[in-house]
């Protein structure tokens, strides 16, 4: 199970960098290939709180991370997820709150139309616990039990459901 990461970098492309690469290494072929990266044993994709693309709302505190992490002129959709998805039998469970503060919940949404469009089974979770701020329910929710935080409970139940790849 891969769940979202950060900045992969290339050594033979230094200027080629992907964000959330787990995602990008489930569902891009040609990274798949670039980096040798055997999926045939990932039985899911979990997002949590993206970021997915860079072209939805975001905040002030996302935009200064995506400046520090991209050059200025890089054009951003050479790196992002939404981007680079490719079609692909892994499913994938986007967990996103409407009250994240950090990633708006388009950009799950987003993500998520484009994965149905290509065939990819994908499930949009949206957060309905009351702790459900962006690090609350990226990180917090794993401090809780499964019976009291439904986000948590929905994480396990979909990784229980996925069983052996067939």
């Amino acid at each position: 199970m891969l769940t979202n990461g950060t900045i992969l970098k290339h050594h033979s492309e230094p200027d080629v960098k992907y964000w959330n690469d787990s995602s990008i290494l489930c569902y891009n072929k040609s990274v798949q290939k670039t980096y040798n990266v055997d999926v045939s044993n990932v039985i899911g994709f979990i997002g949590v709180g993206g970021p997915y693309s860079f072209s939805v709302r975001t905040s002030l505190s996302v935009k200064i991370l995506l400046n520090q992490l991209f050059d200025k002129d890089y054009n951003r959709t050479d790196g992002e997820s939404f981007s680079l998805m490719d079609a692909s039998d892994i499913p994938m469970l986007l967990i996103q709150s409407r009250h994240d503060g950090l990633i708006d919940f388009s950009c799950a949404e987003e993500f998520y139309k484009k994965a149905v469009s290509l065939g990819i089974a994908c499930e949009l979770y949206e957060v309905v616990d009351k702790k459900n701020t962006h690090s609350w329910y990226t990180a917090g929710m794993f401090l809780e039990t499964r019976e009291e935080n439904k986000g948590l409970d929905q994480f396990f139940s979909w990784i229980e459901n996925k069983g052996e790849k067939t």
